[in-house]
């Protein structure tokens, strides 16, 4: 992982729906951004998808069963318990990583 105050990754997130409602289904994210965000495989290109740390998944992109949204991300290492902590250690510099 960077040193610094940021980091970035990648995430894939698999779930399964008994039945589709009309409004979006939304995974929270308290980060910073978003890239390639695919839901079943289709790449989504709408920017506001992302939002009020939210990620929203248009009901017209799920279906019954097996979903699977995939995305890259960046964001900061956290000092309030609801991310992930980073502490460099200033007598070895060593970084310790933390949640």
């Amino acid at each position: 992982m960077p040193k610094g105050s940021h980091f970035f990754g990648a995430v894939k997130v698999m779930f399964d729906l008994s039945s589709i409602q009309e409004s979006d289904l939304w995974l929270d994210f308290r980060g910073l951004k978003i890239a390639n965000l695919t839901i079943n495989q289709t790449p989504q290109s709408n920017s506001t998808l992302f939002r009020d740390h939210h990620i929203h998944l248009p009901a017209s992109s799920l279906t019954l069963g097996a979903n699977t949204v995939t995305c890259h991300f960046l964001t900061k290492y956290r000092s309030d318990t609801l991310g992930l902590h980073s502490f460099l250690d200033k007598e070895d510099n060593t970084q310790w990583l933390y949640t």
